[in-house]
């Protein structure tokens, strides 16, 4: 009640100042900021979708360490693990998306994680510090950014030297938390452009962590052996670029090498001392880009990422006589995606008309080794692989946008816009599929829009939900059911999102933007499990002379509903005072249905969800969504004496549900959910440039030392405090 309550009245405060009228000395302070959502240059106040635009500005004030902590104080974001010891992996979750539904970009080229199961990436792996600028654009946006774009797109760029001469940023920054947790984070760019355009740079950061224990211990019985032990971690990041810019071209070619070693607990409540995973990925990229005249612009994007996961688990100790469980595993996941994108577009007086193509391909693989000599029984190998499947998938679209003023047809409808957008995407698996959107808008006034979005997207099966070979064997292994935990005939989830939207503008400093929406994805992809179809349901398990089991496997399963409320809002009421504020709520459900599940893909079993445990032998709905909190963010900033900030910052999230392994979920058990209590944190942090080119920036955060939880079973940072030194030349 205490957090609901503080946040309500931060609440009534940012409302209370929307009548302030900001004096006409202040009209000068706001830049226009032009942003990319429709890949057409525009205002923020003239794009009919929901944008946020965090600037190089944004990023030198702020003292975080990586890009997730920084997106999850925005509205509609949830990213797990932010708060959590860093190395923990950090998940986003956009307007109730699944985290595997969002599309990253960095530098124009697409980064996941194909050798996961879903085809997700770890943020955590996404440097801070050679950021410029980042772009958020939430809903459904795979028109133009085909598939994984349900939820929204980010997009991030990096450092490249905009001015002649030498470019230098030079940044340490460190700092504490409770339990002894550190970390240390040095970082260096520094680029050299010639008068003629040529330019080069090249930059890199290292990040380390000595961490908490990352899980809890609800272990209270001093009898029992404990060996637990801190978490750690390190990254690091490193790449350059050469290029040429002019007033018609823009060519740049560059490499991006990041390196990580983790030493984390795998699982909720369980201290692993011996599990460490070591990830990589290499990118290369290149881009040309031509401005034949006022009307035609023309670029090409290409790139190549690779990335392997090499994760070990060592046998741990025991007992205080230093005995282990003689069990030791070894897993190598790699992916990698070559991508190629061309972007035209032709401007006209009221129209502008943008057209693409672009091509994907992915492939993975997968080496598992495992041992175990455990309790004295005889020694037990295994080994296995994809090298014989080589896992692969491509997809080639063609895209188009028409942006069309109304002043074309008539001076009457020149306050109204409409962008008209469509895909078509051909896979290599699913074969062809249709996204399109439509995009009315209405400037009330030169400071007031009102929009409205429909938009069809499109999300991808991952390549181990299409190949994974595992067959399920009975115990006595002389029957197999023959069916693979991959599906190679699942369907793409197919995204229908709503938006209805307003921006306005109070001043040339202040801004408040409102939306509404609804996004329902059919052909939801889930794991499930397969029982014998001749057994009654309630009577599966019960015979331990009969295996009952048939295996599991990747099935469309029904439609994912998620619907919510955006609020952002800023003002600069004088030059003492500035507030921000943003409020994200967010709920939804799950339809089951056994009706769209195919025979062929179950062999008439029963079927299991393994996410609820509920059986689709009826239809089932899911209520809530996991791991999607609302939330509320208050800013601040006062300012006593030019160029010095102190932000008070306080960040709501409310209560939600989690996962956790339930034995009694049928025969096997399946996964339920349990609450997870809401939480306010109250952070402070200062800028300040100490010299002409030096700045410090300050950040106490949790400062009143909340105890909470992001996930049920992990442990979250506490108070902490941190220092960043940054030198700009």
């Amino acid at each position: 009640m205490r957090n609901f309550i503080l946040t309500f009245i931060l609440v009534y405060v940012s409302r209370s100042v929307f009548s302030l009228e900001p004096s006409d000395s202040l009209r000068k302070d706001l830049k226009e900021v032009t942003i990319s959502a429709t890949r057409l240059e525009r205002n923020l106040i003239e794009t009919g979708r929901s944008v946020t635009v965090l600037t190089q500005k944004d990023l030198d004030n702020s003292v975080y360490s990586t890009v997730a902590e920084l997106l999850s104080k925005q509205e509609g974001l949830y990213i797990v693990g932010s708060t959590q010891t860093p190395g923990s992996v950090e998940s986003i979750f956009m307007r109730g998306a699944n985290s595997n539904q969002t599309a990253i970009f960095v530098d124009g080229i697409r980064i996941n994680d194909g050798s996961s199961v879903n085809n997700t990436i770890d943020l955590g792996e996404l440097p801070l510090a050679d950021v410029e600028r980042i772009e958020i654009l939430r809903g459904s946006q795979s028109t133009l950014y085909g598939t994984s774009a349900i939820g929204g797109v980010i997009n991030i760029a990096t450092f490249k030297p905009e001015k002649t001469g030498t470019t230098l940023k030079i940044g340490l920054s460190g700092g504490s938390f409770v339990k002894s947790g550190n970390q240390i984070f040095p970082s260096a760019n520094i680029g050299y452009k010639l008068k003629n355009g040529i330019y080069f740079s090249t930059g890199g950061s290292y990040q380390q962590v000595n961490g908490i224990d990352a899980t809890i211990d609800t272990v209270t019985n001093p009898l029992v052996f404990k060996h637990r032990d801190r978490d750690n971690w390190i990254k690091k990041c490193g790449g350059l670029e050469l290029g040429f810019i002019s007033k018609k071209t823009d060519v740049s070619f560059g490499f991006k090498h990041l390196h990580m070693n983790t030493d984390i607990d795998k699982s909720a409540f369980v201290d692993d001392d011996n599990y460490t995973l070591n990830y990589e990925r290499n990118t290369a990229y290149g881009k040309v880009r031509y401005v034949a005249n006022d009307k035609l612009d023309i670029a090409l994007t290409c790139g190549f990422t690779k990335n392997v996961r090499h994760a070990y688990n060592d046998s741990s100790q025991v007992d205080n006589s230093g005995s282990t469980d003689k069990t030791i595993s070894e897993d190598q996941y790699s992916s990698q995606n070559n991508s190629a994108d061309l972007f035209a577009t032709w401007k006209e007086k009221n129209i502008h008309y943008s057209l693409g193509a672009s091509y994907l391909n992915e492939k993975m693989d997968q080496v598992s080794n495992y041992y175990s000599a455990l309790y004295g029984f005889p020694a037990f190998e295994s080994h296995s692989s994809l090298d014989t499947i080589h896992p692969e998938a491509s997809t080639t679209s063609l895209y188009a946008q028409l942006d069309l003023h109304g002043a074309l047809i008539s001076p009457f409808l020149s306050p109204f816009d409409i962008i008209l957008g469509a895909r078509m995407m051909n896979h290599s698996k699913f074969g062809q599929e249709f996204v399109w959107e439509l995009n009315p808008s209405w400037r009330i006034t030169n400071e007031a829009l009102m929009y409205f979005s429909f938009s069809k997207g499109l999300n991808a099966p991952s390549l181990y939900q299409l190949y994974s070979p595992s067959r399920y064997f009975t115990y006595d292994m002389n029957f197999t059911t023959g069916i693979p935990t991959g599906n190679a005939d699942l369907s793409p989830e197919i995204s229908d999102s709503y938006e209805l939207g307003f921006k306005q503008k109070i001043s040339t400093t202040g801004f408040f933007g409102l939306s509404i929406f609804k996004s329902i994805t059919k052909n939801q992809i889930d794991y499930v499990y397969f029982w014998d179809q001749n057994v009654p349901i309630d009577q599966l398990g019960t015979d331990f002379n009969r295996d009952d089991y048939r295996g599991d496997r990747y099935l469309n399963t029904g439609k994912q509903t998620m619907y919510g409320i955006e609020f952002t809002f800023e003002n600069k009421i004088n030059d003492f005072l500035q507030l921000r504020f943003n409020l994200g709520l967010v709920n939804g459900y799950i339809d089951y249905s056994s009706s769209q599940i195919s025979n062929s893909q179950t062999a008439g079993n029963h079927v299991q969800v393994f996410n609820n445990g509920s059986f689709l032998n009826a239809p089932v709905r899911s209520q809530g969504l996991t791991r999607r909190p609302n939330t509320a963010r208050t800013e601040i900033q006062v300012t006593p004496v030019k160029q010095l900030d102190f932000i008070l910052g306080l960040s709501y999230v409310g209560s939600r549900s989690d996962v956790y392994y339930a034995a009694t979920r049928g025969p096997f058990g399946a996964l339920s959910t349990t609450p997870v209590d809401d939480y306010t944190l109250v952070d402070i942090s200062c800028h300040y440039p100490v010299a002409s080119h030096l700045s410090a920036s300050f950040r106490l955060e949790n400062l009143l030392n909340e105890k909470y939880s992001e996930i049920k079973g992990f442990t979250s940072r506490g108070r902490g405090a941190y220092l960043k030194i940054t030198y700009e030349l």
